[in-house]
């Protein structure tokens, strides 16, 4: 009869096998951590080195974030020098695996059009990024590319569950598929078309035809449906982080608050912005919740409009837990301010 310690002992070498160990995933933000474990289930152990409510692009690699990447299976980062602390955090941690080429390094933004690319670089012109604006997860065409990229580094490391993780990504991206066009006009136009024209910007145009008497713009729900009263119009925001989103849901940038990304404005500054906001009617200025509000709130008082601060990371609020729930959150944030202001 084989004993109780010789069955536990057993039990314990079945679930240390390869096939029954977690992953250990680390990732560089909590959007990241998200996807990885929507893909990755039970399979993956998930651990974000940013806090939703600071800025990314200022994280300090302590020496326990280095020792999470040094044990870490899979690393995650999004890349285009968002995360300008990471060479540091992945020299210190000494773990080839997940080093840039390494089987268990995966960059998020990999396969993403960037937008707002300089065409020149100075130190005058404030803290740009060379390979475009890296804020990419707020677009959810990109964040579907995201998806792939993280499914694909983990089947790469965790091959026996391969199938699993990219099922689980078709049904994520399944469901980003009907939060952003909703249900009906995805079963009808299906998201290979609708994606299409979406990242062509000629949505809104193909909608305007007709079927059964009526413009196919009357079956637009989900994100896009909400954001209708945003098309065209114009916003302020205070730093350039919100141009994926901006883009997606038809809005207008008028104006930053600050002159240079990074760079504080200066008085005349902030009255040509206050003068783009009359003369633009713009109903809002928006700042992300880890930058200091004051300034964006002096010249929403002076134009008598609302100044909205909003998270740009999943878990940035506690109403925002989830990605879904951050772009609920940002839509309707938008989407009620515009509506309260007719062109």
């Amino acid at each position: 009869m084989i004993s109780i310690r010789l069955i536990a002992v057993l039990f314990g070498l079945l679930l240390a096998s390869p096939a029954f160990a977690q992953v250990r995933v680390v990732t560089t933000l909590a959007d990241l951590a998200w996807v990885a474990e929507e893909v990755g289930g039970e399979h993956v152990q998930v651990r974000s080195l940013c806090a939703p409510h600071e800025d990314p692009h200022y994280v300090s690699p302590t020496p326990s974030l280095v020792a999470a990447v040094g044990d870490a299976d899979l690393f995650v980062e999004v890349g285009l020098n968002l995360e300008i602390w990471t060479d540091r955090l992945l020299d210190g941690a000494g773990n080839p695996k997940v080093r840039r080429g390494g089987v268990g390094y995966v960059l998020a933004s990999r396969g993403v059009t960037t937008k707002q690319r300089p065409a020149t670089l100075s130190r005058s012109q404030g803290d740009l990024h060379p390979e475009g604006n890296p804020h990419i997860w707020l677009d959810p065409l990109n964040m579907k590319v995201i998806v792939g990229n993280v499914t694909e580094g983990l089947a790469q490391v965790d091959p026996v569950h391969a199938a699993e993780f990219r099922a689980r990504a078709e049904a994520l991206n399944a469901r980003i598929d009907a939060a952003l066009y909703g249900e009906e006009l995805l079963a009808l136009l299906g998201s290979a078309l609708l994606d299409r024209l979406a990242q062509g910007g000629q949505l809104h145009e193909y909608l305007e035809r007709e079927l059964a008497g009526a413009p196919l713009r009357d079956r637009l729900g989900g994100w896009l449906g909400r954001a209708q009263a945003m098309q065209g119009r114009s916003v302020v925001y205070y730093h350039q982080n919100w141009i994926y989103f901006a883009d997606r849901f038809g809005l207008s940038v008028a104006a930053y608050v600050e002159a240079k990304p990074g760079v504080q404005p200066s008085a005349g500054h902030l009255k040509r912005v206050g003068e783009i906001v009359t003369a633009n009617r713009v109903p809002v200025v928006v700042v992300t919740n880890y930058y200091d509000e004051r300034l964006p709130r002096r010249i929403a008082s002076d134009a008598g409009i609302q100044a909205v601060s909003v998270p740009i990371m999943t878990g940035g609020t506690k109403d925002a837990v989830t990605w879904f729930a951050l772009l609920d959150k940002l839509v309707v944030a938008h989407a009620t301010a515009f509506e309260a202001q007719t062109p």
